[in-house]
């Protein structure tokens, strides 16, 4: 039997954690374990990703699934990013993975009159397994797709995790 890898316990542990604060992302359903090619490739990798590399990654595989979904881009936020950024520094100082629980109030601030907002959190190797491990989960899998025009990201790698923040709004 194949182990999850921790990109995908991470993410499951966010899921878990959503349900507790529903408004910021759904209940995601079980994600898939990666095969043992999958984690032997991702631990060969040797220097960390730079966070502002990181966080362009992830734009363009979340706008790619929106494109082959045939939703429109996300545009990027600069104040929903630096909410993002300082978020998943706290995680990455903290060593702990969890949902923004002041987000609904630092979005109504950097972006009043938002109606809709989410949120996927998670940690890992690299971005594109936690992206993997997001598309598998239904609740994530709903942020990326679902009916939001602008997007935050901030990306901390520490300790050797890459810790990751997605915050979702529409105006």
């Amino acid at each position: 039997m194949t182990r999850p890898s921790r990109a995908v316990v991470a993410v499951l542990t966010a899921a878990l954690l959503s349900l507790a604060a529903p408004s910021f992302a759904a209940a995601p359903a079980g994600a898939h374990p990666r095969s043992q090619a999958d984690i032997s490739a991702t631990a060969r990798r040797s220097s960390p990703p730079r966070p502002a590399t990181a966080a362009r990654s992830i734009l363009k595989l979340i706008n790619h699934e929106r494109a082959a979904a045939g939703l429109d881009e996300l545009t990027v936020d600069p104040a929903l990013a630096e909410i993002a950024a300082t978020w998943s520094r706290r995680m990455a100082r903290s060593n702990r993975l969890a949902h923004n629980p002041s987000l609904r109030a630092q979005v109504s601030e950097a972006a009043p009159g938002w109606r809709r907002l989410g949120e996927n959190v998670g940690f890992g190797s690299d971005v594109t397994t936690l992206h993997r491990a997001f598309m598998a989960s239904a609740g994530h899998r709903g942020n990326v797709l679902g009916n939001f025009d602008r997007i935050g990201i901030g990306v901390v790698v520490a300790n050797g995790r890459t810790w990751v923040t997605v915050d979702f709004v529409r105006s």
